[in-house]
């Protein structure tokens, strides 16, 4: 009778035992190259770890961002948000690791190339600092489009001017939502952006 309740108990416990779920390993880039940027294409596939390319989740699956980051504590001049004029982002090819390639970079505002030399020798509240940053698009308004390598981890981020300071906006592995992107006042049309609207269709933003 004690070894039929052994049993019995044996196989309730294991029938309760859940195998815990992992997180699939995030594919590193090469820093240091400045060369064409992964972006984030509408598929019909699961999404992939970043900065690899990064493929569409599927209708239905909830949008996840990247793990919460802690608030940088820069100490950088107050940077004035521009009026918005609209237009076209500008298409970028650039990777950044360093203060003298930040330097030498072209096509990204000056007060953000400050922001990006801070970022990358500061850690955050999470005590995460990348060791590179890749930028595809920037536009006039005060947005900037890329990813990150971290050995926190890697994400794509949308970058903007919020109160007086660059912060980043959305940090994420798979498609963010549209109304997310829009109600931050990201400009639509980004090169490589795609995003998950009401209906769970990713789409490009």
């Amino acid at each position: 009778m004690k070894a039929v309740l052994g049993l019995a108990v044996l196989a309730l416990v294991t029938g309760c035992t859940t195998t815990p779920t992992t997180t699939p390993p995030i594919t590193d880039s090469p820093a240091g190259q400045a060369t064409a940027e992964p972006t984030a294409e509408p598929t019909g596939g699961a999404s992939s770890a970043v900065p690899a390319t990064s493929e569409a989740s599927e209708p239905g699956v909830q949008a996840t961002e990247a793990e919460p980051r802690g608030e940088v504590p820069l100490s950088l001049p107050p940077v004035e948000k521009p009026e918005p004029q609209g237009g076209p982002w500008d298409q970028l090819s650039a990777t950044i690791s360093d203060a003298e390639q930040a330097t030498a970079a072209t096509g990204l505002p000056d007060t953000f190339l400050e922001y990006v030399k801070a970022r990358l020798t500061v850690e955050d509240d999470a005590g995460c600092t990348p060791s590179a940053l890749h930028f595809t698009a920037a536009h006039r308004d005060g947005f900037v489009y890329g990813s990150e390598e971290s050995p926190c981890q890697d994400g794509f981020a949308v970058w903007g001017i919020d109160g007086d300071e660059w912060r980043y906006l959305v940090l994420f592995q798979d498609p963010p939502e549209c109304a997310q992107l829009t109600e931050m006042g990201v400009p639509v049309d980004v090169p490589g952006l795609a995003c998950e609207d009401e209906n769970f269709q990713v789409r490009n933003y």
